[in-house]
């Protein structure tokens, strides 16, 4: 349970994020963020499903559940979007914060949560593909 809380306070800086990207001028940039999270998202509300299932839950209970989660995350893009777009300088502030925010629940919630089950090179590599894949969208994309 204490996953599938981490994934889902973790989609609260993301959505910030892409609501910031938004808020700003360039859509190019907020279009490639947004693709970027987006893909990311598919697999992060699959662990949530299945993490739900696992523990006993109906598969409707399931599907709310990844609902909820995601749901976090528009939310938080709307006010990301209202933000920026009436305070215009707290977007380097907003992006830092969003940033640290992701990487701390990362680090601290999801990597260990996922390595109590042994699965620490599942866990490690596929944080060093999801990187590349990350940057090499930010090359392609701008």
């Amino acid at each position: 349970m204490d996953f599938i809380f981490a994934i889902t306070l973790h989609n609260f800086p993301e959505g910030m994020a892409v609501g910031m990207g938004y808020g700003q001028e360039d859509i190019f940039k907020a279009f490639s963020l947004t693709i970027g999270i987006g893909l990311q998202d598919i697999p992060e509300g699959l662990a949530v499903g299945l993490a739900l299932l696992s523990i006993g839950y109906s598969k409707k209970i399931a599907i709310l559940g990844v609902a909820f989660s995601g749901f976090v995350e528009t939310l938080s893009a709307i006010f990301g979007i209202y933000t920026v777009s009436t305070i215009g300088y707290v977007l380097p502030l907003g992006l830092a914060f969003a940033a640290g925010a992701m990487f701390y629940v990362i680090i601290y919630e999801i990597i260990p949560d996922l390595q109590k089950h042994g699965n620490k090179d599942i866990v490690v590599n596929s944080l060093i593909a999801g990187f590349i894949l990350m940057m090499c969208l930010d090359v392609t994309l701008g």
